[in-house]
């Protein structure tokens, strides 16, 4: 009986885990797609910070350390278009796919590009407050 009981108390676990991560994954999923829709115009300047892609596809997700950053100075002013939309959610959803979130205590989500602190401040952007 007691052995029964340890089986089915640690199916149980392994289910209200799965369940668990499954929802927090899902809410950084949306925290993806808020940072790409404010990013693309949803935001109190009505506008979109797009000129080259650098600054929307430098946002990452990351448990620590350095954060994905692209440098806008190579890239040719206005050249930025909706593949880049796609491609900085996919770089943001491939970050929640690889970070493990057994034990994990914080996740951040940060925009790396060098020229963030400008679009952010000098141009109001103010994406995430």
């Amino acid at each position: 009986m007691k052995i029964q009981a340890a089986k089915r108390l640690k199916s149980f676990s392994k289910k209200m885990e799965k369940k668990i991560e499954s929802q927090f994954r899902d809410k950084l999923e949306r925290q993806a797609n808020l940072a790409v829709r404010v990013t693309m115009g949803e935001n109190p300047r009505g506008k979109p910070a797009l000129d080259t892609g650098a600054y929307l596809r430098s946002w990452s997700f990351s448990k620590q350390g350095r954060p994905r950053g692209r440098d806008s100075r190579l890239l040719a002013r206005g050249s930025g278009s909706f593949a880049d939309i796609d491609a900085a959610r996919a770089g943001l959803y491939s970050d929640i796919s690889r970070i493990k979130l057994r034990g994990t205590t914080a996740i951040y989500l940060q925009n790396g590009a060098p020229h963030a602190p400008y679009v952010e401040y000098k141009h109001k952007y103010f994406i995430m407050e």
